[in-house]
């Protein structure tokens, strides 16, 4: 009973904690929204919803500030769990990986529908257009120099695919560092590598810009699936990686009882 009753107050701390890292970034949108639609405007564009969420995908949000915060609370909600008395409660190391891998995606699912919500929020209360990238001034066409047909529902979907994408890459390899037992100073590493690099690729082939619903993947369908196949086998990899080294564990320690 003491058991379920640690389990639940875990899941409920958990969500309370993933729940303000969203609130704080609401307020950290608000002011970034603000700022691109006074240099939008004084270049005479028009901005729609679907152009928050290309801000949001990107390196100067999601690389400065929220995936940084995301994995300060993946190693919070995850630092027991590996400890002897956390992991008696199961059967296999293996199931461990999979209770992690699930709660993580609902933890990041969670998070990912609330960053999006709030792009829309901060866009109604600018008085936005869901989507205007079939016109000429929208920053769809000075970007690509072309216009785009794809609905404002597309956009939404695609927009919390690719934002998933980047979080579970990331959350995944947070997750292996922790069961190679190496230090969390290796995740933030990772995450400060990924953010310098796309500024010095200037955008290009960056992580962030690789994984991003932008306006480039909504003129250039062959562009947009080229990388949703390469982000999932990537994910699948790492995940595929956490298994064969649960299985691993699990040989080591069967051998250890002979």
């Amino acid at each position: 009973m003491h058991v379920l009753r640690s389990g639940y107050e875990n899941i409920k701390r958990n969500w309370c904690l993933f729940t303000i890292a969203a609130l704080l970034q609401y307020i950290y949108l608000m002011w970034r929204t603000e700022k691109e639609l006074n240099l939008a405007k004084a270049f005479g564009i028009n901005s729609c919803i679907a152009d928050i969420f290309v801000l949001e995908n990107g390196v100067s949000f999601l690389g400065i500030f929220s995936i940084p915060l995301i994995l300060v609370l993946i190693y919070r909600c995850e630092k027991y769990s590996l400890n002897y008395n956390q992991a008696m409660r199961y059967k296999s190391h293996f199931e461990i990986w999979k209770i992690q891998t699930g709660r993580l995606v609902i933890y990041l699912l969670w998070f990912s529908v609330s960053l999006l919500l709030f792009a829309v929020l901060a866009g109604r209360l600018y008085h936005l257009p869901l989507i205007n990238w079939s016109e000429t001034n929208s920053r769809c066409f000075i970007e690509t120099g072309n216009i785009s047909q794809v609905s404002f529902a597309v956009v939404l979907l695609l927009s919390i695919f690719f934002m998933m994408l980047k979080f579970i890459i990331l959350g995944l390899a947070v997750l292996l560092i922790k069961w190679l037992k190496l230090r969390e100073i290796f995740g933030y590493i990772i995450t400060a590598v990924l953010a310098a690099s796309e500024y010095i690729l200037e955008n290009k082939l960056g992580f962030y810009s690789l994984f991003s619903m932008d306006y480039n993947k909504a003129v250039y369908i062959e562009l947009l699936f080229m990388t949703l196949l390469v982000g999932i086998s990537i994910s699948g990899i790492l995940y595929g990686a956490g298994i064969l080294y649960a299985k691993r564990k699990e040989f080591i320690n069967e051998e250890s009882c002979h």
